[in-house]
């Protein structure tokens, strides 16, 4: 069976990470999609707080999610992973 995820930048943004987590999970769904980990989306920009890996692994098996997909480069080049620049 299909199952869709959540992307967390998306929903929930004047809320913390761990907020956002946890509604998602009082939602029902098991899978999140995160967008870059030096900040977070807050419903306006991406000045958000930087994601922290390992705060961010125990709040996902606090609430019994898993990460489906994250986006490590801008689409804009603005946070690293440029293509065509050799110091990223």
């Amino acid at each position: 069976m299909t199952k869709i995820d959540v992307c967390l930048e998306t929903v929930f943004t004047s809320l913390p990470v761990e907020a956002r987590l946890e509604r998602i999970a009082q939602a029902g769904y098991t899978a999140v999609e995160l967008w870059h980990k030096e900040c977070t989306w807050n419903g306006v920009d991406l000045t958000g707080p930087a994601k922290d890996a390992k705060k961010l692994k125990a709040i996902l098996d606090k609430y019994g999610l898993i990460v489906n997909n994250m986006v490590l480069n801008a689409w804009d080049a603005t946070l690293g992973g440029s293509l065509v620049n050799p110091e990223d």
